[in-house]
């Protein structure tokens, strides 16, 4: 039942992610409050897409989207009690996504349920995580962030680089996101 939710969250993440435009006229941030190269540092370096989501700002997405999936609103409570995800896509790589959301999780309880249900084995390796037959892949670090992939959750690799120009997004706003270097993607996309 977690699983498929949490499965739901990262498909509403991925969602707004890719069908939602930066802003067309962004207005300036103070330094301060501009988010730094740490808010990714879970998703890790390498991907081709990058995405930061406001939980409390998507709210009306993360509704239509379980609207439209059929997903029952009670079910939902859990998404909400993240304040903030973010999302790599890696394609081409192990694992090829990853996902990051901060918030406050009841880890324990998702531990026992984890161990009592056959749909999910825990991996043991430097750090241990839990996958499912699914092949979802979760941890919870020591700031209680969920940590998701389709492969090692905590293979992350640290923070990405970001563009100047993602400060300049505004604070707040639902989905935030960039692709690194586009004009060398393009470039070897029209080669294939």
């Amino acid at each position: 039942r977690r699983a498929a939710l949490l499965r739901s969250a990262l498909s509403a993440v991925a969602l707004c992610a890719l069908s939602l435009s930066c802003a067309t006229a962004p207005r300036a941030v103070p330094p301060e409050a501009a988010p730094g190269p740490a808010e990714f540092a879970r998703v890790g370096r390498g991907g081709v897409l990058y995405a930061a989501v406001d939980v409390a700002a998507a709210r009306p997405l993360i509704e239509e989207f379980a609207a439209a999936a059929k997903i029952d609103k009670k079910k939902l409570a859990d998404v909400y009690r993240a304040r903030s995800a973010e999302l790599g896509l890696f394609p081409g790589a192990a694992p090829r996504w990853r996902a990051a959301a901060s918030g406050s999780f009841p880890t324990t309880r998702a531990a026992i349920s984890f161990a009592l249900s056959p749909s999910w084995r825990r991996m043991k390796a430097d750090r241990p995580y839990w996958k499912a037959k699914t092949g979802l892949s979760l941890a919870f670090d020591s700031d209680g962030a969920a940590l998701l992939s389709d492969g090692d959750p905590w293979a992350s690799g640290g923070a990405p680089a970001l563009p100047a120009s993602y400060a300049a997004l505004p604070p707040g706003a639902a989905v935030r996101g960039w692709v690194p270097e586009p004009a060398e993607r393009i470039s070897a996309a029209k080669a294939r």
